[in-house]
């Protein structure tokens, strides 16, 4: 879905414009990539892109999980091993939607959390926010997100998950080889564990 589409169009772009077939203007100079999705059945030639439109065209790309249905979270594993060198990651987790805030009951506040990603992203741009320079923004300079994606780290939101604002948001950075697998769930999954819960309620 969005974010296939979003790897495909952003890597014709970058490479026609690398072979001089478009203006150079044409070219993305970064994808923010806010709580994507994408089918599973198109999970290879995404990441594939991924790392193609980053290593290879040297476009800046940002991913950004804040919901338990985030396609990011499917490959957690895979992340886990890899180190992650394609993207400048970060687990967000907008929780004053939830006020349950138990992922694995609370499935329909994950669209609410997936339409809260994109916008504390563009809250981010606040010329006061105390993660312009360090990260994870919208304002964060793109040498530095580069500099994440190879580091074998991503970005953790600690605090500031209980209000709208970025202005009380702090992160902390984790390897990637030492923490616990990004994790999520899918509808199929939540619909049961619901059930159960409320049975049991």
């Amino acid at each position: 879905l969005g974010g296939g589409m979003v790897m495909a169009a952003g890597f014709k772009l970058a490479a026609a414009a690398d072979k001089g077939e478009i203006p150079a203007f044409l070219k993305p100079d970064r994808i923010a990539m806010l709580d994507p999705f994408w089918s599973p059945a198109y999970e290879v030639a995404v990441l594939t892109r991924m790392y193609e439109i980053s290593n290879v065209h040297k476009v800046t790309v940002e991913v950004t999980r804040a919901s338990s249905f985030s396609a990011p979270a499917r490959y957690g594993k895979l992340l886990q091993n890899l180190g992650n060198y394609s993207a400048a990651f970060s687990w967000v987790n907008p929780s004053y939607v939830d006020p349950i805030d138990i992922e694995w009951i609370s499935g329909p506040a994950a669209a609410l959390k997936h339409i809260a990603a994109v916008a504390s992203y563009f809250l981010s741009i606040d010329r006061n926010n105390p993660n312009a320079a360090s990260g994870p923004s919208a304002r964060t300079p793109n040498d530095v997100l580069w500099q994440v994606s190879n580091s074998g780290q991503y970005w953790k939101q600690t605090k500031g998950m209980s209000t709208e604002t970025v202005l009380d948001d702090e992160y902390e950075k984790l390897a990637w080889a030492t923490s616990p697998p990004i994790t999520g769930a899918s509808a199929q999954e939540w619909l049961p564990r619901l059930f159960f819960f409320l049975l049991c309620c």
